[in-house]
């Protein structure tokens, strides 16, 4: 039980801080997780912070995080005829791609940190065993 409360901590830091000059992320990281997660200890709670902030600095995420970028974004499309909606964690719109980042899957493991590509052939494969006309996930 503590394990996922965690993951979800985490989650709301990665999801929070990027707002947060980068200078200030660390302490405001800390005041949040000091109120909302007393059930923690001081070192669980730098911890956590830590490993937000490896995620979030990483250069290979600069925009991911960055002010370009936004935060818990609805998308909804229609695939193979069907309506597919959901909300992913960060979308990132650049002039030769479009990153969609979810933190909650494989895609960006926050522990390690690790960014994962899905493959364009595992998407296709897997997009068209989506069943019902209309289908709402969470991504």
């Amino acid at each position: 039980m503590l394990a996922a409360r965690r993951g979800t901590l985490l989650h709301r830091l990665i999801e929070r801080l990027p707002e947060v000059a980068g200078a200030g992320r660390e302490s405001a990281g800390r005041t949040w997780l000091a109120r909302v997660a007393p059930e923690f200890s001081e070192r669980d709670h730098e911890e956590m912070v830590r490993s937000a902030l490896a995620v979030l600095d990483h250069p290979d995420w600069a925009d991911v995080f960055g002010p370009d970028s936004l935060a818990e974004v609805p998308l909804a499309a229609v695939v193979g005829g069907r309506v597919v909606s959901g909300t992913v964690d960060r979308l990132v719109i650049g002039e030769d791609r479009i990153r969609i980042v979810d933190f909650k899957t494989a895609l960006l493991y926050t522990h390690t940190p690790q960014l994962f590509v899905v493959p364009q052939e595992v998407i296709a494969a897997h997009k068209l065993r989506l069943g019902g006309e209309q289908e709402s996930f969470s991504l």
